[in-house]
């Protein structure tokens, strides 16, 4: 091979060198693109999904809040509609749920009305509940005859179990009706997300009056003589 072919050669082959070079380093820079776009599609994704997770959670506490907050504006709305029987029997109409009884039988809540109701959501785990039992007991050894005393356990399974719940009222001496809301049926559909949480209702199940939080001696009576008719005023 002469100088002139040579030279040909060399420059042939440094040329192919830079063509694979280059190619090699184009071929690595979209790698890295596709690599660098694929791993922000993938964040965009996990945000929206989030974003849609926290919408649900979101829209699933209001919905939570709106059922306990309407069930108490039932008696407001009837005492407006006292002059409208129709407007008036709609308002009265009950939210009905399952739950079980200390026998473990499957019962409705509407099958316990007919006479004024003391609803009271609770658990063995709270404080403030345990604080307004004797008060409630006391009270149902009283007025027993005339309401109906229905005291819905939240029995998770976890913190609060059908035995559990039996063996705390037996040990603390309580005899009102306690009920297992095993489903999270009841502390639903009257929106028990902070307890303990008490409504009192008329003989069809109206609400009259809702109390969140602990009652004293003096707040239970008073809600209950203005539920039979003895006080003019009910105390929120």
């Amino acid at each position: 091979m002469n100088m002139k072919h040579y030279m040909k050669w060399l420059l042939g082959f440094t040329a192919f060198i830079l063509l694979l070079l280059g190619a090699t380093l184009a071929y690595t820079k979209l790698s890295l693109d596709y690599e660098k776009e694929r791993q922000n599609g993938a964040q965009r994704s996990g945000q929206v999904q989030q974003s849609e997770q926290e919408m649900a959670r979101q829209s699933q506490t209001s919905e939570v809040q709106q059922n306990g907050q309407g069930a108490v504006r039932q008696g407001e709305a009837a005492q407006q509609a006292q002059t409208d029987d129709s407007a008036a029997e709609a308002a009265a109409e009950v939210v009905d749920f399952t739950m079980l009884n200390m026998d473990g039988e499957t019962i409705s809540f509407s099958s316990l009305l007919g006479k004024p109701v003391i609803l009271n959501f609770w658990a063995t785990w709270c404080g403030p509940c345990q604080s307004e039992m004797p008060h409630i007991q006391e009270a149902y050894e009283q007025y027993g005859e005339d309401i109906n005393f229905v005291l819905v356990n939240l029995t998770d399974g976890k913190r609060d179990t059908v035995d559990g719940v039996k063996e705390f009222v037996a040990d603390a001496g309580y005899s009102f009706p306690v009920y297992f809301d095993t489903e999270m049926r009841g502390a639903y559909s009257y929106g028990a997300y902070s307890i303990p949480l008490t409504y009192f209702m008329d003989e069809k199940g109206m609400v009259v009056s809702g109390r969140l939080g602990a009652m004293t001696k003096e707040d239970l009576a008073q809600q209950i003589q203005a539920l039979l008719g003895e006080a003019g005023q009910i105390v929120e």
